[in-house]
């Protein structure tokens, strides 16, 4: 599946390579919040993936 309405906030770890945790994003899957981690190829350190992990946003605030 393509995601096609990706936020500026995740393009950020594709520019820079550094990691980051998103505000809370509403799209078709509802209100998330998501860990965003570069995958770099450790002998080039060129960036090869991103992993993400979403969490709902009613559940971030929850202790």
């Amino acid at each position: 599946m393509v995601y096609e309405e990706i936020p500026d906030s995740y393009l950020h770890t594709f520019n820079t390579g550094r990691e980051a945790v998103t505000e809370s994003i509403t799209d078709r899957w509802g209100t998330l919040i998501t860990a965003l981690i570069p995958l770099k190829d450790p002998q080039t350190e060129k960036l090869v993936a991103v992993l993400g992990m979403d969490i709902n946003a009613n559940d971030w605030t929850k202790v």
